[in-house]
């Protein structure tokens, strides 16, 4: 298989192959690979725009939501680093992450969780930035290699404060093509992701596994019981 640098590499690549093709459907909203694609290079770049660059923690306290993977990979295509954020946590535990990790920016939808924290942070709310995507601005996104920070993954700390776990660009690309290849999945396969967007599985395995094969995702807030069987019929899940 072709070999990448990057997480926003790969997807920039899939977008000028298979631009059309549907690669996130939440809500029975789609969105195409073309579509994620420029919608990370925009909001990428007023990133940027906003001194967040390459090497610099960015906090993402959100529920699974297109907005989310958005915030992900335009992250990536900077080199600045995720830091997810449970997000059923409390204050005290949040802001523990945010100022362990150092950061000084947090994408959330929940602004008074983080009225206590000691960090002085500018908060970018969810429900504004899809706009600043589409918009933009003129800057120049640099180049990444794999090696490069990605993500700092927290441990969920059961017996102590979480430690965070430090995955390059490289670990994704990897992780996604392996269970691509185990799973055997292919353009005309969909993954319903239910697992949380903060958690490992669900970035790796489900975003990433469906990226490196040309599937489809279908995003679900959580999981539903009553509701999951008829989901699974509903959008064609394979």
């Amino acid at each position: 298989m072709q070999e990448f640098n990057s997480i926003g590499e790969l997807l920039s690549t899939r977008a000028q192959q298979f631009g059309n093709k549907s690669f996130l459907v939440f809500d029975n909203k789609q969105f195409s690979y073309r579509e994620i694609d420029e919608l990370t290079s925009g909001l990428g770049k007023y990133f940027l725009s906003q001194g967040i660059s390459q090497g610099k923690t960015v906090a993402v306290m959100l529920g699974n939501c297109p907005e989310f993977v958005v915030t992900w990979f335009a992250l990536s295509k900077i080199g600045a680093v995720l830091v997810p954020i449970n997000s059923s946590y409390k204050s005290e535990e949040a802001n523990y992450i945010v100022e362990h990790c150092e950061a000084k920016w947090v994408v959330t939808d929940n602004e008074k969780i983080f009225v206590k924290t000691k960090t002085k942070l500018v908060i970018i709310n969810k429900n504004e930035f899809m706009e600043l995507a589409r918009n933009g601005v003129n800057r120049q996104l640099p180049s990444i290699k794999g090696e490069d920070l990605a993500t700092i993954l927290y441990t969920s700390g059961t017996t102590g404060k979480p430690k965070g776990v430090m995955l390059p660009h490289r670990s994704y690309l990897i992780g996604g093509e392996s269970f691509a290849m185990r799973a055997q999945l292919t353009e005309k396969d969909k993954l319903m992701v239910i697992l949380p967007l903060f958690h490992v599985n669900a970035q790796v395995y489900s975003v990433m596994g469906a990226m490196s094969s040309l599937a489809t995702i279908v995003l679900q807030p959580k999981f539903s019981a009553s509701q999951f069987w008829q989901e699974i019929v509903n959008y064609g899940v394979t």
